[in-house]
């Protein structure tokens, strides 16, 4: 019995829902489509009337955004069964038989994490920052997803027991965009729950434009740095940059360059979305700044 959870925020989710329910038919255990509108306001919510009316589908718009960890969190409390799916709603599954895959391993009571792909087709050029950094970045194999299971671990597409669930949760201090994933992989890592990473990809479709692809990465940014400053411990590859950089006295050096660079770099990455090196100079170089400003306040 399979609960599948998506959050939506001004998404049309309509073709994952159907794409989901044409497979749910076949299956020979009960499944549930629950669908929790983050406060996505009109015309958004007009979708849900012209979805396909099934008992397996269950709606419900929050009259305010709660943010995204803590709608994981309620969509989980929502659930009737004992396992849950996550999936992201601008994403789509790559396999015919998507969720036949996950029911397979369910009954181990691991974290199974399906991973993530791209369209090969080379969207528009303001929207190609986003499609060049998840090929390059996002797009992981399982083999290498298992060298580094927890840090791999994506909420886009990932399945676990409900009570397993529930016992650790989404930390609701994030309410902002960015690192609610990496923060639970590593609450995994501490309990030592196992992951077990496979290959059911599901096709990340939202592409955001080149600036607010660019915007949101900075809002990830200022999120792990505020984790930093409430003592938790996130493990990331921008803070193992940032500390070898550190160790050779170079830190204050970054921060201050940031000032006059970023804004030098970024112009030049938005003519030339596929440079995917700069945005992580940019990425090191705000980070640098903001953990400089951490550093000052706390003297």
């Amino acid at each position: 019995m399979l609960s599948i959870l998506i959050p939506v925020y001004q998404v049309d989710v309509r073709p994952l829902v159907e794409r989901l329910l044409a497979e749910a038919a076949d299956l020979p255990i009960p499944v549930e489509i629950n669908l929790l509108d983050d406060a996505s306001g009109a015309p958004w919510i007009e979708q849900y009337r012209t979805l396909p009316a099934d008992l397996l589908v269950r709606i419900e718009v929050l009259s305010e955004n709660v943010g995204r960890a803590r709608i994981r969190n309620l969509l989980a409390e929502q659930a009737r069964y004992p396992y849950l799916l996550f999936l992201d709603a601008d994403v789509m599954p790559l396999r015919p038989d998507f969720i036949r895959e996950y029911l397979t391993l369910l009954p181990t009571n691991q974290v199974l994490c399906g991973g993530l792909a791209y369209s090969p087709v080379v969207p528009p050029s303001e929207r190609r920052l986003r499609w060049h950094y998840g090929r390059q970045r996002e797009v992981v194999s399982v083999v290498d997803r298992f060298a580094h299971p927890y840090e791999a671990f994506k909420t886009s597409n990932f399945a676990m027991p409900r009570d397993r669930f529930l016992a650790i949760g989404f930390r609701e201090t994030i309410r902002a965009y960015g690192h609610e994933d990496t923060l639970f992989g590593a609450d995994l890592a501490e309990r030592n729950l196992p992951i077990f990473h496979l290959d059911n990809p599901v096709v990340h479709l939202g592409l955001e434009t080149n600036e607010v692809f660019l915007a949101k990465t900075k809002e990830a940014i200022a999120n792990l740095v505020a984790l930093k400053q409430q003592g938790v411990g996130v493990p990331s590859r921008l803070g193992r940059t940032y500390a070898r950089f550190k160790s050779l006295g170079l830190a204050a050096v970054l921060a201050l360059s940031s000032t006059w660079l970023v804004p030098m770099l970024e112009k030049r990455l938005l003519r030339y979305p596929y440079q995917i090196r700069i945005l992580d100079v940019i990425k090191l170089l705000h980070y640098s700044r903001l953990m400089h400003r951490l550093v000052s306040e706390r003297r």
